[in-house]
């Protein structure tokens, strides 16, 4: 029998029959006194030392890297028989096995450890669901998150809803359902029901996990409190979205609900009117009496169009312009009703600091779809109302075609817009993007028309015409790979942006057409970033969030474009990682006038540092602007400040170009151009 048994280090043996265990074999000594291999080692004498006549001795091999050695001692001088080596190489891959078990035990153990303090920290739970059974188990944070004591229930799915607010219960049920149906991920936003009444949102990203014989019979996720969020979010749609000094809806709400205006006429075949208000005589009023007159005259004013349209739809979109929706049957009586009671709304006379001021109003309207598309009825409508001034004021005038020539002068510039690609009318200028330090790093292309007899068209005037005949689609690639091209030959490797539109995201091969562009041009993927805005994404987000993913797997950038201006602006940026966020200019620009800008601006950056995405401010025109926005933690900028558009040829030298021969400008010289 031997005398001992045990796990010992390498060192405890002699560089003789190293290499042997090394070399993962079993080495058995039968005389230590006697065996050459350790004669004239130090380690034989340590041995005889110890008492040790004979030994085997088994490698523990890890990675083909020896580990340790199990090493069997006998006092006397044995001879090992291939038994004895065999058993010890049985015992030898014994140990290691039960030496891996404690290991994995110990290391899962300081995983989960390491999970439960970071969900603690994320203020986070998570969650795991075996479809067999329909039972859940909960994190202690989870439990928390839904308002419920530990184990106060059993965890299964059908204890979830119940935590659900009741409004939001049937759609979440259903949105789960239904990907789990797919076996696809799970992503759900909810509302909580707590007692008390209190509420909070909350959000869940979870998907199946794999199971190694078979489809996945187990869900798991974490779900996280998005409250503040929600609140930010509310705060920023709210500012964004309603006129500061009188609280009526602004134009970009004006627009959204003219947008729901069309697509619930063109569903259920409800005729809308639109009505383009203008106060009379309020230019003079400013003029005489001052801005705080004028503010207080708009404030009132604003009042009683609240209260004399009732429930039709009005909002201030503009100094004293004002838009109303009236949609329904009947829509022409019913929207000249509207106008009247508008007309008496403001027939009295208003009293601000003892003065009695009288004014009147202008109303031009416009249907849908008797005159044409959504954006033709806005336009006719604004022609009615111009007619109604120029009739004198204080009158209601509903489109009339015979002498209103800018709806045939849209229509000839529509014609000649389907012959621009081909005939070679477009071009691009460029404006630079400045960094912290003012260096530019890059240029954002911006899409120009050379009309053969009006010479350059505004892209106001052009562009909305091109989206809504679908023209944009190859007008667009055109732009995209014209950029390319022109961005692959500067000598410094600066980033150029291109505008992508929501009709190119419409049509398949977007990935494609894009790899394309920079095969062709030889642009590095990484120099070119896509802009979109959020309209892109509202009528088919997950279409649209996997074809973006598509792009970003090609190694180019995606920007959001005017955040801020839209509804769902927030939710975005938390559902899909964009590489940048861009300021709209609106807010930069009205930074000195509006004080809520100010706060829509520090709330935006605020939700940038969360998400960790960078963020540049567009329409930056004045150094106390750029100073500003720095000062908040914004140092990217784009403007008249840091250059106008111009052709590329006027930054030959910002992009490393030889100057010679170019007409070029510095950055501060085109500000003035």
């Amino acid at each position: 029998m031997p005398t001992s048994i045990g796990v010992h280090r390498l060192a405890d043996y002699g560089f003789a029959l190293v290499d042997n265990l090394r070399a993962a074999k079993v080495s058995a000594i039968d005389d230590v006194a006697a065996d050459p291999r350790l004669g004239s080692d130090i380690a034989a004498s340590n041995h005889l030392a110890r008492q040790i006549g004979a030994f085997l001795r088994a490698p523990l091999v890890k990675d083909g890297r020896l580990v340790t050695v199990l090493s069997v001692h006998h006092q006397e001088p044995r001879r090992w028989t291939a038994m004895d080596v065999s058993l010890v190489e049985e015992v030898a891959e014994r140990t290691w096995e039960a030496i891996e078990r404690v290991r994995a035990a110990e290391a899962l153990h300081d995983s989960e450890e390491r999970l439960r303090f970071a969900l603690t920290a994320a203020n986070a739970g998570a969650w795991e669901w075996d479809l067999t059974t329909d039972l859940n188990v909960w994190s202690d944070e989870l439990w928390k998150l839904y308002g419920l004591e530990p184990n106060s229930c059993e965890p299964s799915h059908n204890a979830w809803p119940e935590t659900v607010h009741p409004d939001d219960r049937i759609a979440a049920s259903r949105a789960e359902r239904e990907a789990v149906a797919k076996g696809g991920e799970i992503a759900l936003e909810w509302r909580t029901c707590e007692r008390g009444g209190a509420q909070r949102w909350l959000m869940t990203r979870g998907g199946p996990m794999n199971h190694p014989d078979g489809p996945s019979v187990r869900y798991g996720g974490d779900v996280i409190d998005i409250t503040e969020s929600k609140k930010s979010e509310e705060k920023i749609n709210y500012l964004a979205h309603h006129d500061t000094l009188t609280g009526l809806p602004n134009r970009a709400a004006f627009n959204e609900r003219l947008s729901a205006a069309r697509a619930e006429a063109d569903e259920t075949r409800t005729p809308v009117a639109v009505l383009c208000l203008d106060l009379d005589r309020f230019k003079e009023v400013n003029d005489v009496f001052g801005h705080v007159i004028g503010d207080e005259l708009l404030l009132q004013a604003s009042q009683r169009f609240r209260t004399g349209a009732g429930g039709a739809y009005i909002a201030r979109v503009g100094g004293d312009e004002f838009a109303a929706v009236v949609s329904g049957k009947s829509r022409l009586i019913r929207a000249s009703d509207l106008a009247e009671r508008l007309h008496w709304a403001v027939a009295s006379p208003f009293d601000i600091e003892d003065k009695q001021i009288r004014i009147g109003v202008s109303v031009g309207v416009a249907l849908y779809p008797d005159h044409g598309d959504m954006e033709a009825v806005l336009a006719n409508a604004d022609a009615g109302l111009y007619r109604a001034k120029a009739e004198g004021g204080g009158k209601t005038c509903v489109f009339d075609s015979g002498p209103d020539s800018r709806l045939r002068e849209r229509h000839a510039l529509m014609q000649d817009l389907k012959y621009a690609l081909e005939r070679d009318e477009f071009l691009l200028h460029y404006q630079p993007q400045a960094g912290a330090d003012g260096a530019i790093f890059g240029f954002e292309a911006l899409l120009r028309w050379r009309h053969p007899c009006l010479g350059l068209v505004p892209p106001n005037a052009f562009i909305p015409i091109a989206e809504e005949s679908g023209l944009i689609t190859a007008i667009g690639e055109w732009a995209l790979r014209e950029a390319c091209r022109e961005a692959a030959a500067w000598p410094r490797p600066l980033t150029v942006a291109v505008n992508l539109s929501p009709k190119q995201f419409l049509k398949d091969g977007l990935p494609q057409i894009v790899h394309s562009a920079l095969l062709g041009t030889g642009l590095a993927s990484h120099r070119l970033e896509l802009e979109i805005t959020e309209s892109v994404l509202i009528h088919d987000f997950s279409r649209v969030s996997a074809i973006l993913r598509q792009l970003k797997a090609l190694g180019v950038k995606v920007a959001m474009d005017d955040f801020g201006t839209g509804y769902s602006s927030l939710s975005y940026a938390h559902s899909f990682p964009f590489d940048k966020i861009k300021i709209d200019a609106s807010f930069v620009r009205s930074l000195h006038e509006n004080p809520n800008s100010e706060t829509i601006i520090k709330a935006i950056i605020g939700l940038g540092g969360g998400l960790g995405v960078p963020l540049i401010a567009e329409g930056v025109e004045t150094k106390e602007q750029q100073e500003f926005l720095r000062s908040i933690g914004c140092f990217e900028a784009q403007g008249f400040l840091i250059g106008r558009p111009h052709p590329i040829d006027v930054y030959a030298a910002v992009v490393g170009r030889s100057t010679s021969g170019w007409l070029t400008l510095e950055p501060k010289e085109a500000i003035c151009a």
